[in-house]
């Protein structure tokens, strides 16, 4: 039990920083991210830090904004392969609405 919560807590440090680094490449400080996904700064800076987990929506929220696929910014092993095959569902049937309201 240990190494597995040692694990998750690893994962999560390494989501954290993959926010980060979508943010920076992206050319957003964590004010303008906060704004485009309706969220406050310090709710950005916990995902950053590890201290908080975005939900599913904020996930698919922070893949858009970056203009990423979820597997980029979620590391597949750390999450339980059923978990990762409903983000990518969910993902997709956002994307699919959201794409159909361009057009």
């Amino acid at each position: 039990m240990y190494l597995s919560l040692r694990n998750q807590v690893m994962h999560m440090k390494d989501l954290g920083e993959r926010i980060k680094h979508f943010r920076l490449k992206g050319g957003f400080s964590q004010e303008e991210l906060a704004n485009q996904l309706n969220v406050s700064r310090t709710t950005i800076s916990k995902w950053e830090c590890s201290k908080q987990t975005p939900s599913i929506f904020d996930f698919l929220s922070l893949c858009n904004c970056f203009q990423i696929t979820l597997d980029q910014l979620i590391d597949p092993s750390s999450y339980k392969q059923d978990y990762l095959h409903d983000f990518q569902l969910l993902y997709l049937t956002r994307k699919r609405e959201s794409d159909s309201q361009d057009d």
